[in-house]
């Protein structure tokens, strides 16, 4: 027998079928040979006998429960990540408070000390005699004869005064720098890696501690004093310090002041350098073979970074001067650095 199915459209269609057609119950119309089946409501849109395979897919509420899971599953994975990055940025804001807090410690503690230096030497001053000397009893040569040894005996310069309180608080400073819009600071040293997560006071510190680097000495005094600080992106420490790549910020601030234990003095920057540590890179700098060169050595190492400079300052360094390195790490590369270098003037 000949079977089709039809749909609600083709109802007209059945109600034609030849009059010795007979209805055959719901849905079914039958003619002379054939039967037609028609789509409606609430009955099987297959043919009578026709059961499709569904073994292929899984039950629904087995993947209702899975899809539950997997979403559940990256929820948690979500909130997990939230807590972490919550986390990051709370510890690096109560880090960076501490910083500030003892940056401005440090600072008030070198304006007192610096105050209490001045007036002592005031005092010291005011109470110095002004009469003469008297008259020796006798002329040298009355003296009885005697052999003279001549002896040379190097001793240190004494200290200044204002740093007796800083000594007493950290045996590691040797000097003080201050720099800039904010940069005021006491200068420790012990090896290149114990102060950069301590401060001045030896406590940890995220932004460390401004310290001198293992390879110079104060006295006497090297070719070149390398200062290291940390490029914090909250200001502390050097964080400033590559403001100095506008010729502006130079203009604004044009010396620095270094005081070790023994002097103060002023230094002029003379360049402004973006050098890498990467000795295959064209932009390496060796500094720490400045304090062996020899002058005429030093002369084509000071015409090399001048030559680097961000921008040109007309100041005449000789084989024979002093200069400091303020240096800090560069963004973006961590072969990359930035320094100022800046000559020795005049002591204050």
């Amino acid at each position: 027998m000949n079977r089709r199915i039809i749909d609600g459209n083709d109802r007209k269609g059945v109600s034609a079928v030849s009059g010795s057609a007979r209805s055959a119950g719901p849905g079914k119309v039958q003619g002379a040979g054939e039967s037609y089946h028609y789509r409606t409501a609430g009955y099987n849109r297959y043919p009578q006998g026709y059961t499709p395979n569904r073994s292929n897919k899984p039950p629904l509420r087995k993947l209702n429960k899975r899809r539950k899971a997997l979403y559940i599953t990256v929820m948690i994975a979500l909130f997990c990540v939230f807590v972490f990055a919550m986390y990051q940025v709370i510890h690096y804001l109560v880090k960076s408070h501490q910083a500030k807090l003892e940056e401005q410690m440090v600072q008030t503690l070198i304006t007192q000390n610096e105050l209490a230096a001045q007036q002592e030497a005031a005092e010291t001053a005011a109470a110095t005699p002004t009469e003469a000397l008297p008259e020796p009893a006798q002329t040298p040569e009355q003296y009885p004869a005697a052999t003279v040894i001549h002896t040379k005996i190097e001793t240190k310069p004494e200290v200044l005064l204002k740093f007796e309180q800083a000594l007493a608080i950290n045996p590691d400073t040797v000097g003080q720098l201050q720099m800039g819009e904010s940069i005021n600071t006491y200068v420790v040293q012990r090896d290149n890696s114990y102060y950069l997560r301590r401060s001045f006071a030896g406590e940890y510190s995220f932004s460390g501690a401004v310290f001198l680097d293992v390879s110079c000495s104060i006295y006497p005094q090297s070719r070149m004093l390398i200062l290291h600080g940390h490029n914090m992106h909250d200001g502390t420490a050097f964080g400033k310090l590559s403001r100095y790549d506008d010729i502006n910020y130079l203009n604004e601030y044009p010396f620095i002041k270094f005081s070790t234990l023994y002097e103060s003095a002023r230094y002029v920057p003379f360049a402004v350098v973006y050098y890498s540590i990467d000795s295959k890179s064209d932009l390496y700098l060796d500094v720490y073979q400045v304090n062996l060169m020899t002058d005429q050595e030093f002369a084509q190492f000071v015409s090399k970074i001048q030559g680097m400079s961000e921008y040109h300052i007309p100041v005449n360094v000789a084989g024979t001067d002093k200069i400091i390195m303020v240096t800090t790490c560069a963004t973006g590369d961590s072969n990359m650095r930035f320094a100022v270098f800046a000559v020795k003037s005049d002591t204050i």
